[in-house]
């Protein structure tokens, strides 16, 4: 049996694969000392469990406006590689999205 593909869902998937490669070449984030430090983690998680996973990485400080964002405070370079175990899809500075920050 041959599989039928619309031209828009090849379109979708090679959009799909060309933001992933995008995001995933990305240099990870500079922050300074004590800045803070927003983690996103999957939506589909509770809030319960996005505070406890981001808890058990660094500390935390803050939510963000959804219930699958963290705030933490940048005390070492090692705390993107604990929150991306911890589950987070993206780490990224606070500031330019309107969380808390300590300055």
């Amino acid at each position: 049996m041959k599989a039928a593909r619309s031209p828009l869902a090849v379109w979708f998937g090679t959009l799909a694969a060309s933001l992933v490669g995008l995001v995933a070449s990305m240099p990870g984030p500079t922050f300074g000392k004590d800045a803070g430090v927003a983690a996103l983690y999957p939506p589909w998680w509770s809030q319960e469990e996005v505070l406890r996973s981001a808890g058990s990485a660094g500390d935390l400080i803050d939510t963000g406006g959804w219930s699958s964002v963290a705030i933490l405070v940048f005390k070492d370079e090692d705390l993107p590689r604990r929150l991306r175990e911890s589950g987070a899809l993206m780490v990224m500075n606070a500031r330019p999205f309107g969380c808390f920050t300590l300055r």
